[in-house]
């Protein structure tokens, strides 16, 4: 289990203060609700946490598009970080996934104990850019990463430390 995050103030233009408490979740736009719940539980391990039916509220709706409807499904480890699978019914999402270079790219990066072992396991579910590259850090640590993209494009990290 992480450790717990301490509550911290980051300061805006020096004047005001945000405190931060703690990580919530990611959430990311999904075409195939289904699809990517199968492929975030049954494939990556996390645990279906919740689901919200998000329809459109008389004052408005705190994404800015008009009337939205959408269904909200959380996937995660109980307790930790979450990811929010969002599928919007109306309007439904149009296509805009960004390559990992471009601006606005994102993506989701989990620790592994033993990242070889992760690759071989999911490198026929998961679309990898490389192998796992190591590098050996100034203070002699090393890491090692795997990047690569869920059946719907999003971008997946894997990193062992040590």
């Amino acid at each position: 289990m992480a450790p717990a995050l301490c509550a911290c103030e980051v300061y805006l233009d020096g004047r005001t203060s945000l405190k931060i408490k703690n990580w919530s979740h990611v959430g990311i736009v999904v075409d195939d609700l289904e699809m990517m719940t199968d492929f975030y539980v049954n494939t990556i391990g996390l645990e279906r946490l919740h689901e919200i039916d998000a329809r459109p509220q008389p004052d408005g709706d705190h994404t800015g598009v008009p009337n939205v409807h959408r269904t909200l499904r959380f996937v995660g480890i109980p307790g930790d970080h979450e990811i929010e699978l969002i599928y919007f019914i109306d309007p439904p999402a149009t296509d805009g996934h960004v390559d990992v270079h471009r601006f606005g790219s994102t993506h989701i990066c989990w620790d592994v104990e033993d990242l070889a072992s992760v690759y071989e396991e999911l490198k026929n579910k998961v679309k990898f850019v490389t192998e796992p590259k190591w590098r050996t850090r100034p203070d002699g640590s090393t890491v090692g990463l795997i990047y690569g993209q869920d059946p719907e494009g999003n971008w997946l990290e894997f990193t062992q430390r040590s």
